[in-house]
């Protein structure tokens, strides 16, 4: 595996692949968005990094968009791949998708229309 040259990096996704996201289609939504930074020629300045649980198992599959403090939400391969083309491309948020910005004051968890996230896997911890 190659060293990334950090200092070309502008954007760091860091991509839900705990338990809940993983049962959402987070695997797939990973494949989707780096493949889509790979096509588009992103890679050397985009670095993506798959993370444990995020705390927001109810609207997962999560990416977070760093620096702009950006936290999508309901991330199917369709929206992973235009965060790409309209976010890091184009400079627009893909707002129906947008979970939490920076700042903001309140989280907006409502349902993407046409977006259908199936409930999060019951987790369950054994004992002893």
């Amino acid at each position: 595996m190659a060293i990334k040259d950090l200092t070309h990096v502008a954007r760091h996704l860091f991509l839900c692949n705990g338990s809940s996201c993983a049962a959402r289609g987070a695997a797939a939504s990973t494949v989707a968005l780096r493949e889509e930074i790979e096509a588009r020629g992103l890679h050397e300045c985009i670095h993506t990094t798959k993370t444990l649980c995020n705390g927001r198992c109810d609207d997962g599959p999560i990416v977070i968009v760093q620096p702009d403090g950006l936290w999508y939400k309901y991330m199917d391969p369709a929206a992973a791949r235009r965060v790409v083309v309209e976010h890091l491309g184009a400079g627009t948020p893909v707002e129906a998708h947008v979970l939490y910005a920076w700042g903001d004051r309140a989280i907006d968890d409502r349902p993407v229309p046409g977006v259908s996230v199936p409930p999060p896997a019951e987790v369950t911890v054994p004992r002893g």
